[in-house]
C-alpha cells in the first residue's frame, strides 16, 4: 500500500498517508523500543563476542525491520530516509566505524554491515553508505589477511636480500641451507591457504629474489635453483604463476648455456663451445638465431684457420655493441628476468670473434693490453667532455652519462680505425684486437637512461671529426 503514494489518485494518496500515520502512532514506541534492544547487543559485538551474540543481533534487527518496513517503504517512496531507520542506520554505522578503526576488527564490521543491507535497502542515502563501507572493509580485510599469511615470509625474503651472494651460495644446497629451508616452510605456509591471490604474491616474493640475484649479481645458477624449488610447488600454484616460471625456467637455463659458451671460447675449447651454440641455436628464432648461426660459422672459420695467421677483428665492428635499454621514467627497478640478451642481436657475433683473436695472441698481450689502457686514460683527460671507462665485465649495470659517453664515442673511434685504407701491420691488428675486446668486455652490455644516451648521440656527432682521427692512429698511429 506505501508503494501507492507515489502516482495514486489524490484521495487514494490522501487515505494511504492517513493509514501510515496511525501505523506509526500505534507501532512507534514499539519501533523505538526494540531499536533499543538492537543497540544494545551491537554493543556486545566487540570482538570477544559469541556465535549466539550475533545471531541475537540478527534476529532482533530484522524483528524491527518488519514493524518499520513500511515506514521506511512510504518515505523511500518520497526519496526520503524514514527518521527511525536513518537513527537506527547511523548507530551501527558508527559501531562498525569504531570495530574498524579502533579495534582492527574489519571482518566483524563487514558482517555487521552485510546483516543491515537488506533491512536498510529502502533508505536511498544508507544503502549506498553500505555499499561504500562494505568495499573499503572488504579491501582492509584483504590486507589484514595477506599480512598475516604473508609477514613471515616477507621477513625472511628481506633478510635474504641484505647478502646475495650468501643467497646464491645456499641456494645451490638446499638440502643443508637453513635460509633456503626456512624460506620455502614459510612458502609452504601461505601455500597451505589455498588462497590464489597469497599464493601468487608469496611465489612473487621469492621470484623476486631470483630476479635480483640474475639481474643484479648475475648469479643464473642461483636464481635458476631458487626457480626449480618454485617450480617443484606447481601443482599448488595458480596456473599464471607456474607458466611466467617455466618461462623464467628457460630464460635462466638458456643465459648459463650461454656463459659456458663463452667461458669454452676463452679457454679455446671450441669443440664443447660449438656443442653448446648448437644447443642454443635448436630453440633458437628471429634475431637471436641468426646470431648463434654467426657464432657457429666463426667457430668453423676458426678451426680452419692456421695459426699463424692473425683475425682482423674489425671486420664486423659494426656488431660490437650490444645495449639493452632500460626505461627507469618510473623507477630503476626491474620486474622481469633479463631476457639472454647476450646472444639476441649480432653483437654477440662481434665478442665471439674478439675471444677467438684473443686465443692467438702471444706472451706479449700482457705490455700491450698495459699500454691501451694507459693510452685511453691519457686520451680521457684530453678531451673537455669527461668520459669515464666503465669496469671490466659491468654486463647488465645501469651507466651514468659519463660511462655511456665513453662507450658511444669508444665505438666512433673503432669503426673509424675499420675504415682506416693502409693495411696495418700485424702488431698494430693485434693491438686493435685488444682495445676492441677490453672495449666489448666493458660496454657489451649495459642500461642507460634514455635522457642520457639522446645527449652522448648528440656529441658523438659534433665531435665525429675528433672521434675519427683518434680513431684512425689506434692502427696508424699513437691515439
Amino acid at each position: 500500500m506505501a508503494k501507492e503514494l507515489v502516482g495514486a489518485p489524490v484521495g487514494r494518496r490522501e487515505f494511504i498517508a492517513l493509514v501510515i500515520n496511525r501505523y506509526e502512532a500505534r507501532k512507534g514506541d514499539e519501533i523505538e523500543r526494540i531499536a533499543e534492544d538492537v543497540r544494545a547487543l551491537l554493543e556486545k559485538l566487540d570482538g570477544d563476542h559469541r556465535a549466539s551474540d550475533i545471531a541475537a543481533f540478527k534476529d532482533a534487527l530484522l524483528k524491527w525491520d518488519r514493524l518499520a518496513q513500511p515506514l521506511q517503504v512510504a518515505d523511500s517512496v518520497l526519496g526520503i530516509d524514514e527518521p527511525h531507520s536513518r537513527d537506527l542506520f547511523r548507530s551501527i554505522r558508527e559501531h562498525c566505524i569504531d570495530l574498524a578503526n579502533n579495534k582492527s576488527q574489519n571482518t566483524l564490521a563487514m558482517a555487521i554491515l552485510e546483516i543491515g543491507k537488506p533491512v536498510f535497502n529502502e533508505l536511498p542515502d544508507a544503502s549506498a553508505s553500505i555499499d561504500k563501507d562494505i568495499y573499503a572493509l572488504k579491501d582492509l580485510a584483504r590486507g589484514e589477511r595477506l599480512e598475516a599469511a604473508l609477514s613471515p615470509l616477507k621477513l625472511l625474503v628481506d633478510t635474504a636480500s641484505r647478502d646475495f651472494a650468501k643467497l646464491g651460495r645456499e641456494v645451490r644446497l638446499p638440502r643443508i641451507s637453513h635460509q633456503h629451508k626456512a624460506i620455502m616452510a614459510a612458502l609452504d605456509e601461505a601455500l597451505s591457504s589455498g588462497d590464489p591471490e597469497t599464493s601468487a604474491i608469496a611465489v612473487a616474493m621469492i621470484r623476486g629474489l631470483a630476479i635480483k640475484l640474475a639481474n643484479d649479481v648475475e648469479d643464473n645458477s642461483g636464481a635458476l635453483a631458487i626457480t626449480t624449488s618454485l617450480l617443484q610447488r606447481q601443482g599448488r600454484l595458480p596456473s599464471e604463476t607456474t607458466a611466467q616460471l617455466q618461462k623464467d625456467h628457460v630464460a635462466l637455463a638458456r643465459n648459463i648455456s650461454f656463459s659456458n659458451m663463452m667461458d669454452a671460447l676463452k679457454s679455446g675449447n671450441l669443440s664443447h663451445a660449438k656443442t653448446l651454440a648448437n644447443s642454443l641455436a635448436a630453440n633458437a628464432d628471429g634475431e637471436e638465431a641468426r646470431s648463434i648461426q654467426n657464432i657457429l660459422h666463426l667457430i668453423s672459420e676458426r678451426q680452419k684457420k692456421s695459426r699463424n695467421g692473425w683475425i682482423w677483428t674489425a671486420v664486423i665492428l659494426g656488431g660490437i655493441v650490444a645495449i639493452i635499454a632500460l626505461s627507469e621514467k618510473n623507477s630503476g627497478s626491474v620486474s622481469n628476468y633479463d631476457p639472454p640478451s647476450q646472444y639476441n642481436d649480432t653483437s654477440t657475433a662481434g665478442s665471439v670473434e674478439n675471444i677467438l683473436a684473443n686465443t692467438e695472441s702471444n706472451s706479449e698481450e700482457a705490455s700491450i693490453e698495459n699500454k691501451i689502457q694507459n693510452d685511453g686514460v691519457a686520451a680521457d683527460d684530453e678531451v673537455s667532455i669527461k668520459e669515464n671507462r666503465p669496469p671490466l665485465y659491468s654486463i647488465g649495470t645501469s651507466f651514468d652519462r659519463s660511462q655511456v659517453r665513453y662507450c658511444m664515442m669508444q665505438k666512433a673511434r673503432l669503426e673509424a680505425a675499420n675504415n682506416v685504407s693502409a693495411r696495418p701491420t700485424e702488431y698494430k691488428i693485434q693491438q686493435f684486437n685488444l682495445t676492441v675486446d677490453d672495449y666489448n668486455s666493458r660496454c657489451s652490455n649495459f642500461r642507460y637512461h634514455n635522457d642520457d644516451m639522446t645527449a652522448v648521440q648528440q656529441e658523438v656527432n659534433e665531435n665525429a671529426s675528433r672521434l675519427r682521427s683518434e680513431g684512425e692512429a689506434l692502427v696508424d698511429g699513437g691515439y
